[in-house]
């Protein structure tokens, strides 16, 4: 933890407890639409770490294999992504979750401490979910997402991309995610330091520490480095 001058924060999972997100999108969207968001989910853990090098690239791989499992044309999945599901996840987002305790806090005291920071999220529209959660977004420094970036976690690429945006090495870079094999996996492969928040889904041997814990480490640490 030593020479800290960014932290990035996933979104799901870490920044808000998404125990039965999955289950409670699905409520928000007809049959018909459900049937499509379990197929998108597959897709999307087939190209689990891709990097195509840019939106474009990512947007004509994933909704070309989208289009193979569905028997859909790519564009008309492209636009079902972007107004429908992306849609119903903020929604959900809104009617039954909310924010860790202290997130703004946090995210206050690190700008307070000119301490960069970044949200980073595997879906698109990160800062209207973070809004949707009521998150303030002016005191965060970046807010991105993997599909913007040209790929999928935890491609290492990616993060190199927002550390470049942040203006920082990787090594001078905090990780806090909740999942080893995504958030951890990317950001241990580009030389960052790497936290995982305990949820639910934690596996008995992974190393964690709670959401409360990480906060007081963070500001002891960065008080004390005053």
């Amino acid at each position: 933890m030593k020479n800290i001058k960014a932290v990035i924060f996933d979104f799901d999972g870490t920044l808000y407890d998404h125990k039965g997100a999955v289950r409670k999108l699905l409520k928000e969207l007809k049959f018909s639409h459900k049937l499509l968001a379990g197929a998108e989910r597959r897709v999307r853990s087939r190209l689990k770490g891709i990097y195509t090098g840019d939106r474009q690239s990512f947007d004509e791989r994933f909704f070309y294999e989208f289009s193979r499992i569905v028997k859909k044309n790519p564009e008309e999945l492209q636009d079902w992504y972007d107004s429908v599901y992306l849609e119903a996840m903020i929604t959900s987002l809104k009617k039954n979750f909310k924010a860790r305790a202290n997130v703004n806090r946090l995210f206050t005291f690190l700008k307070e401490q000119e301490i960069k920071t970044a949200v980073y999220s595997d879906y698109s529209k990160t800062k209207e979910r973070m809004e949707a959660l009521n998150i303030n977004t002016s005191t965060v420094t970046g807010i991105f997402n993997a599909e913007d970036l040209g790929g999928l976690k935890p491609a290492v690429q990616l993060l190199y991309k927002i550390t470049e945006e942040l203006k920082v090495k990787p090594e001078e870079t905090l990780f806090i995610g909740d999942r080893s094999d995504t958030d951890g996996k990317g950001a241990l492969a580009a030389g960052m330091n790497y936290i995982q928040v305990l949820t639910h889904k934690t596996k008995k041997n992974e190393e964690t520490l709670t959401w409360v814990e990480i906060c007081q480490l963070i500001q002891a640490h960065f008080l004390k480095n005053e």
